[in-house]
């Protein structure tokens, strides 16, 4: 039953996110919808730096430590309190820095408002104390009917003609609700007896477990976002309207991949631990073919059917949109690869290389995009490049990293030579007949 809630949670979130941007986008136009999203990607960097992986940490401890779990709240309340404060600063002045500027003068104040969601964030460790005690269905729900209301609320703005800095103010009460929601559940934690000496221990066991998890999710967002962020601080607005529409039809593919790999890391964790080195390649042989052909085929579908979707769902103001489709649909095999390369990594070991690749190709990603900028006004050139990118950091998960040496000798079959070889294309054959006879897409 549980599996089941979070299935239709994940699918009614991604639903929501895909109709409320369509909807908003052709509201705003590709210059408003450009400021919306140049401002978010930069708000969402810094609430990402500020979380540092607090939630994620928490569950891991509480879960392990289940008798004793309101010492981890406390803690964990304290650090994201200090870091929200820091992070509200930085809003503030990069509100006021955007302020300066013709292109944001009129939505940047509204960016103000992120500051209490980011000084009351500890609030989100309510929902991954429901994790930790084994209730995730319950928090799925709550934070998916937020999600839900959120985007009732953002799309009858937009019908009533709602500015991108009215629009932001939404986006902020979204997450405003459930951090209230989330204090107001956890607030006794903080009358409870403080124990100092052992607060000061486990924040440090909090910070080393949160430290792994922050540093992978915040070079993923800088990989991602640096796009859009340059395109904001060069006031290219309109470029970065048609750029974050093609864009979502990306994120959104990979969401759809990245869905088929959650139980991949428990399974492969199994596997390791019964010390069968045949059942280990097996194992990696069967989901890189399943991801191969997955890949293809949202690659092949993106290519055909993406520009015209772009064109129909936005309207004709983000007609350059549909043209940055196709360099995004060729970055599709890659991301999702890596995606694959690291959760592999997170079990076998290697994800320090994966996260160093991540933040150099991102800063060599904006270093071009910054001479490229200078002579050309294009977001198929924008997509272009981080194309490149992707495929360069694929590369590296798989062929440059030496404690995943094992994947290199797997990628290609799991990308292209089922094509062209029988052996393989027999292997993933067997890989569908046993889906359709067992109902599980990775059967083992």
């Amino acid at each position: 039953m549980t599996s089941v809630v979070l299935v239709s949670c994940h699918v009614v979130r991604l639903s929501c996110g895909i109709g409320t941007t369509i909807w908003v986008g052709r509201q705003l136009g590709n210059a408003g919808f450009g400021t919306l999203s140049a401002i978010m990607a930069s708000v969402g960097l810094v609430m990402a730096l500020c979380d540092f992986g607090l939630p994620s940490a928490h569950v891991v401890l509480a879960s392990r430590n289940h008798k004793k779990p309101q010492i981890y709240m406390q803690s964990a309340i304290i650090l994201m309190t200090v870091l929200g404060i820091v992070g509200a600063a930085v809003i503030a002045c990069m509100s006021w820095w955007l302020a300066k500027s013709d292109t944001f003068r009129e939505a940047a104040p509204f960016s103000l408002i992120f500051t209490l969601p980011l000084i009351l964030q500890a609030g989100q460790l309510y929902f991954s104390g429901l994790h930790a005690k084994g209730l995730s269905s319950k928090a799925a729900v709550i934070g998916t009917s937020i999600v839900a209301v959120s985007s009732i609320v953002r799309i009858t703005a937009a019908c009533y003609g709602a500015t991108p800095g009215q629009q932001l103010m939404l986006m902020a009460a979204e997450m405003l609700i459930g951090a209230c929601l989330g204090w107001g559940m956890i607030v006794s934690v903080l009358f409870t007896k403080i124990r100092f000496r052992l607060l000061w221990c486990v924040s440090r066991i909090l910070i080393r477990q949160a430290f792994k998890t922050a540093l992978q999710g915040q070079a993923e967002s800088l990989f991602l976002k640096v796009e859009l962020i340059l395109l904001g601080a060069f006031g290219m607005v309109a470029v970065a309207g048609d750029y974050a529409a093609a864009m979502k039809l990306f994120e959104t593919s990979v969401q759809l991949s990245v869905y088929l790999l959650v139980p991949l890391t428990p399974r492969l964790t199994r596997v390791l631990r019964n010390r069968e080195p045949g059942a280990y390649h097996a194992f990696i042989a069967q989901s890189l073919g399943m991801l191969g052909v997955l890949a293809w085929v949202l690659t092949i579908g993106m290519i055909l059917g993406g520009p015209w979707a772009v064109s129909l769902l936005y309207g004709q103001s983000f007609a350059e949109s549909a043209n940055a489709v196709l360099p995004l649909a060729l970055a599709l095999i890659p991301m999702i690869l890596f995606q694959f390369n690291s959760r592999v990594a997170l079990v076998v070991g290697g994800t320090q290389r994966n996260i160093l690749a991540m933040i150099w190709i991102g800063l060599i990603k904006g270093v071009m995009l910054l001479a490229i900028l200078a002579f050309f006004n294009n977001g198929t050139v924008i997509a272009a490049v981080f194309c490149s990118g992707a495929w360069a950091l694929w590369f590296i998960s798989a062929y440059r990293n030496r404690n995943c040496a094992d994947l290199a000798m797997h990628q290609g079959n799991g990308v292209w030579a089922w094509m062209i070889s029988g052996q393989a294309r027999q292997q993933v054959l067997q890989w569908l007949a046993s889906s359709r006879r067992t109902g599980d897409i990775l059967p083992n």
